[in-house]
């Protein structure tokens, strides 16, 4: 993995190029994933795929958000919010659902890990602080059906935890 660091202060971090090597010497490039923001990527092999889970990070303005911009982080091209509060957790075929409300008051619906929604006391009406990843899960088009081979990638929450202001 390249990762560019842009000059100035605008992205802590910049997006990642996933360069591999193949027996033949050819280097396959895989999509450029896009990232402003946050602490470093960590990237790690689970098995055949590459995980990569992008970290939110805290407001760059001391304690709090209220007033201020909602905290984000831009990872493969879509832009997130990183504290945000858990209202609701509900089960899908490919990921946990967050109903999600930001310190502006806006609601929004997020994926996440399944494992999330095992510990929803420990989540619920909280201000939690998001990590972000990409993962690969059962296609919409399978309609929940385990047997169906068909897959996509999607940007998902892989964690959260109370946001300490």
């Amino acid at each position: 993995m390249i990762q560019e660091k842009p000059l100035g202060n605008a992205c802590k971090g910049g997006a990642l190029h996933g360069v591999g090597l193949e027996k033949t010497n050819r280097f396959p490039v895989a999509r450029v994933l896009g990232f402003c923001g946050g602490a470093d990527a960590i990237i790690r092999r689970a098995g055949t795929p590459v995980v990569i889970t992008l970290p939110g990070d805290a407001p760059h303005r001391g304690s709090g958000t209220k007033g201020g911009p909602v905290p984000t982080v831009t990872i493969a091209g879509e832009t997130k919010v990183t504290v945000a509060t858990v209202r609701k957790i509900t089960d899908g075929d490919a990921a946990c659902y967050l109903d999600l409300v930001d310190d502006r008051g806006r609601r929004f619906e997020e994926m996440a890990e399944f494992d999330l929604s095992g510990r929803r006391k420990a989540y619920l009406n909280r201000s939690d602080r998001l990590t972000y990843g990409v993962e690969r899960v059962i296609h919409e088009g399978c309609m929940g059906n385990p047997e169906c081979r068909k897959t996509r990638w999607a940007v998902m929450i892989k964690s959260a935890r109370v946001n300490v202001q």
